[in-house]
């Protein structure tokens, strides 16, 4: 039996490998610019920037006046985060289908050979 047996599952395949790549255009829009992983606890600043709640804390445990770390925006006080709840949302149902997907093709291909096998047989079905 051949390990994939439809297009499906290539293409399946094809996605989990791109959610793999740090170069993921989702991957970057869910990834905190503090720590550069997925956001855990995202909060989102006045100015409209999203970070990790810990990680926002820590960056302005150290700094006499609170400023967004990505666009420097001053604020006149410590602005009172709240979990960004949809944001959260999304970024739990993007690490479970990230998890979904390792766990369906880790135990057998290498996210190198996924890429590559999934680049060769693409174009084969494709033509």
């Amino acid at each position: 039996m051949a390990l994939f047996s439809n297009v499906q599952d290539i293409l399946s395949l094809l996605i989990f490998s791109v959610m793999a790549s740090s170069s993921c255009p989702l991957n970057e829009e869910l990834q905190c610019s503090i720590c550069l992983d997925v956001f855990t606890d995202p909060v989102t600043t006045p100015c409209g920037h999203n970070f990790c709640r810990t990680c926002l804390n820590k960056f302005w445990t150290n700094t006499q006046t609170c400023f967004c770390p990505l666009c420097k925006e001053k604020f006149s006080r410590r602005p009172d985060l709240k979990i960004n709840t949809p944001l959260r949302e999304v970024v739990q149902h993007f690490k479970e289908k990230k998890l979904s997907f390792y766990n369906m093709f880790s135990s057998s291909l290498s996210v190198v050979t996924v890429s590559q096998w999934c680049i060769k047989y693409l174009k084969a079905i494709l033509k």
